[in-house]
């Protein structure tokens, strides 16, 4: 069973991420949105998170890693709400999308920047996002 996770309550932490590992990166056509899966393998639940409105993405990861490699360790993670200074966050990434003027206009609506570090780098810009946890149920399946 998947629950989505309230991040504006302290059940789960974003840091606990730090030492996972990132399985899987998909991008779901409608509506756009970027997922992301996470696994410590047995030790715990699976986390997923899921970023809508997508403004802006980045993945690298090093030149010589093994193409092959479809697991990637996670070292830092983090998601902040951008409140002052996104035009100019958004330009510094340079951001494609300008006025006449060659500046960033964004909207009142909030803004989240979210980092990946470690074995492979992700950088996110978003409207909203969404943080799923696979859990056991503890009612048995009928049969």
């Amino acid at each position: 069973m998947t629950i989505a996770v309230d991040h504006s309550q302290k059940l789960f932490h974003l840091e606990d991420l730090k030492g996972a590992d990132l399985t899987g990166i998909s991008l779901i056509p409608q509506p756009l949105a970027l997922r992301l899966d996470f696994t410590f393998g047995t030790e715990t639940y699976d986390t997923s998170i899921e970023f809508y409105h997508l403004l802006h993405q980045v993945i690298s990861q090093p030149i010589n890693a093994d193409p092959y490699e479809s697991c990637f360790w996670v070292g830092n993670i983090e998601i902040t709400e951008l409140k002052e200074g996104r035009n100019q966050l958004l330009s510094t990434l340079i951001y494609p999308f300008q006025n006449q003027a060659g500046l960033v206009e964004t909207s009142s609506s909030p803004l989240f920047y979210f980092q990946l570090e470690g074995d492979i780098c992700i950088k996110i810009i978003c409207g909203s996002y969404k943080i799923f946890q696979h859990v056991e149920s503890i009612y048995p399946y009928p049969k």
